[in-house]
């Protein structure tokens, strides 16, 4: 069950909006769908994406009302970094993947 306050839904919104982008753009790009398959990186540039849109929405949603709106319990203006970092992580783990 997804718990949320507000606006807060928007971050699940934005993440699997991002990852669904990324997942039919590189199926595009590549030509096959193998690709998504064998690499995380446009997983981690999806959550990038997707930290930024909930970084900016949580921006424009006013300093004084962030707490209202919420994820799991989470404010939205939390989100952003969280899923940034996230991505950045998974980027990572890929990079690390590919030179072993």
């Amino acid at each position: 069950m997804i718990v949320w306050t507000r606006m807060g839904f928007l971050v699940a919104v934005y993440a699997f909006g991002s990852s669904l982008v990324a997942q039919l753009l590189t199926n595009h790009f590549t030509g096959t769908e193998t690709y998504w398959d064998a690499h995380r990186w446009p997983v981690g540039v999806a959550l990038i994406g997707a930290g930024l849109l909930s970084f900016v929405t949580s921006s424009l949603l006013g300093r004084r009302n962030q707490s209202a709106h919420t994820l799991f319990f989470v404010p939205v203006f939390w989100w952003g970094p969280l899923l940034w970092l996230g991505g950045l992580g998974v980027l990572a783990w890929d990079l690390w993947l590919r030179q072993r």
